[in-house]
Formats: structure tokens, sequence, C-alpha cells
């Protein structure tokens, strides 16, 4: 089994088919209007699905596979809520925060410190956030 795969801009398709004898099972563009992206083989079995890809790049991906095709499994739609911010609420939010005083101890473990910093936070903000929503 012989499999030949990658991005060939500057090989001709039949060139390539006519010097290997593999053929080419790329029917579909990989970035734009063109077939860059290809993949040649010896044997029949196999088949190819172009997708987007997962990464940054103006090209797709090329999945070449033999038997069932592959489902895709990360394919979810979630519709979420929120709420948007305006820079207002930002200049209050940084008002309201260089008020708080939070004390830390000296003989006290990092831990011990941290656990009181989180304990003002979660109150203090979970009584801004109750009196923002009434």
């Amino acid at each position: 089994m012989v499999i030949l795969a990658g991005d060939f801009n500057g090989l001709d398709d039949a060139d390539v088919i006519a010097r290997s004898s593999l053929n080419s099972i790329v029917n579909q563009p990989t970035r734009g209007a063109n077939r860059l992206d290809r993949v040649y083989v010896n044997d029949s079995n196999y088949a190819v699905r172009v997708v987007a890809s997962t990464v940054r790049s103006d090209h797709k991906a090329v999945i070449a596979y033999s038997g069932a095709p592959p489902q895709p499994l990360n394919k979810s739609r979630h519709q979420r809520l929120f709420r948007r911010r305006s820079p207002s609420q930002h200049a209050l939010f940084l008002q309201y925060a260089s008020n708080l005083s939070i004390d830390f101890f000296e003989d006290a473990s990092a831990q011990t410190n941290f656990d009181a910093m989180y304990a003002v936070i979660c109150t203090t903000f979970s009584i801004a956030f109750i009196r923002n929503e009434k």
C-alpha cells in the first residue's frame, strides 16, 4: 500500500499520476477553488472527506478513510444567555473594587490568606450582583 499526501502547490495533478501510477482521490477544492492538498493512493478502497480545518488556515482539512465514513464527534450546539458590559459598568466595577478592604496576615499561610481573600470577594461580589439584578 502506498499513500502520498500533502500540499502540492507546484505540481500538476496529471504529471504526478503519470509518473507514480497512483490515483488522486481528492475531488473537491481544498483552498479557494483549487485542489492543492491532495492524496494519492495505489488502492481504490480509500475515500476522502474535505472539511473545514480545526486550526487557523485558509486550507481545508482532508480526511482519508477506508470503510464507513467517520462521524463528527465534537459538534454540539448550545445557546447561552449573557449580559453585555458597558464601559460605564467597567468603570463602576473598578471604582467599587478599589475600595475593597482585604486583610492579609503575615504569620498565616498563603492558603489561609487566599481563602480569606476569596471569601471577601465572593460575598462582596455576590451582594453587588444581587443589587444590580434588582
